[in-house]
């Protein structure tokens, strides 16, 4: 019988981003199954186009406000079906973009009894949980139903925070925006084309840093392109650095609606990030067989062994993105091999429908487990 209640709250202020695309398509996927679901969002991402698809499926969208907010979401609980929520088969999904961030609501899901689960995109050796923070979000952690992390390193680097380990801690995926048996043609062109994929955002992506790669002398005088593909608070300023570095090998491609098409034309991709959870970028790059550059951070190293799928940086610094670009461009002749080799591996680690699992993990823990 089909009466849980479902919350799911997102943290995020800005309009639908990466971290939003699971809990919104699961909240969609549970609500046309017949389950009850509601969304708390902030005014930019219900006035985006998403919101759309979740009402016409029957979530309900409200508004997340400050002041009598939980008062209203017990309420609003118990509206959407009472007897499920005395029968304790209610459940908030409080979905974090960062570790931590959603420790207040936690609190007062605890406060007027309601049972929640924590959804983690991203965990910051840059930004650590400040004691102030701490007890709070170490009782928030402890007393969920299930903490879910997109990387098995999301999940150590969490428990190193919180200084306590976290038992109850799950790694999901989040759902990609490729064919899962994508097949892509090789690029025809003998210049070497990198693909970065990610919101511009250097304080956690590293745009920054990969433009001063490019601007040394060795990687100008190379038959080598990189192009910049999505949007961000950033863009104006990496445009204007790139310019003023005088790279002619860098490509603004902004936001493009088929992702396989950009790997018609880019024979890898290249994510410089100084931290992530388990870029969608990656996973749906090595679907469409290509190998990828990549920092030595979170769950990158999971789906890339260097010089077997791609390469790895073993950190985010200007020096070792050198290293392991010179590493890629010496063995230019073998990236199809490991695009090859990067569609098995994450098929070994990737199911073809992340949401799924995910909506059928949610309906345990609606009955205890």
């Amino acid at each position: 019988m089909k009466n849980e209640s479902l919350l799911f709250v997102s943290t995020n202020n800005a309009d639908y981003g990466g971290s939003d695309v699971l809990w919104a398509e699961t909240a969609e996927r549970l609500a046309r199954a017949g389950h009850a679901v509601a969304c708390e969002v902030s005014a930019q991402w219900r006035a985006g186009p998403h919101a759309g698809r979740l009402s016409a499926a029957g979530v309900e969208i409200r508004l997340r406000r400050h002041g009598d907010f939980w008062s209203r979401v017990k309420g609003r609980l118990g509206r959407i079906r009472s007897a499920a929520l005395r029968e304790e088969h209610g459940l908030v999904l409080i979905n974090e973009g960062m570790f931590g961030a959603g420790h207040g609501i936690a609190a007062q899901c605890r406060q007027v009894g309601l049972r929640y689960a924590i959804l983690s995109h991203a965990v910051a050796e840059t930004r650590p949980i400040r004691d102030v923070d701490l007890d709070s979000v170490s009782v928030g952690i402890r007393e969920a139903a299930v903490v879910f992390f997109v990387s098995n390193q999301n999940h150590k680097d969490a428990s190193s925070q919180i200084g306590e380990p976290i038992p109850h801690g799950e790694v999901t995926i989040n759902p990609f925006n490729v064919r899962y048996d994508a097949s892509v043609d090789w690029p025809t062109s003998d210049a070497v084309s990198l693909a970065c994929v990610a919101r511009l955002d250097s304080a956690p992506k590293g745009q920054d840093l990969l433009l001063k790669v490019l601007a040394m002398d060795h990687w100008r005088a190379r038959p080598l392109t990189v192009s910049f593909f999505g949007r961000g608070r950033q863009q104006k300023a990496l445009e204007k650095e790139a310019s003023r570095l005088g790279l002619e090998s860098v490509r603004w491609r902004g936001h493009v609606d088929s992702i396989e098409d950009i790997w018609r034309d880019h024979h890898a991709l290249i994510l410089p990030s100084r931290f992530e959870g388990l870029p969608l970028a990656l996973v749906e790059a090595m679907l469409c067989s290509r190998p990828a550059l990549v920092t030595e951070v979170a769950g990158m190293p999971e789906l890339i062994e260097d010089g077997q799928q791609g390469y790895l940086a073993e950190a985010p610094t200007v020096r070792h993105l050198n290293d392991a670009l010179e590493r890629l461009w010496v063995a230019r002749e073998n990236l199809q091999a490991m695009g090859v080799r990067a569609a098995e591996k994450v098929k070994q680690n990737v199911p073809p429908d992340p949401v799924s699992v995910f909506a059928d993990r949610l309906i345990c823990c609606l009955g205890g487990d």
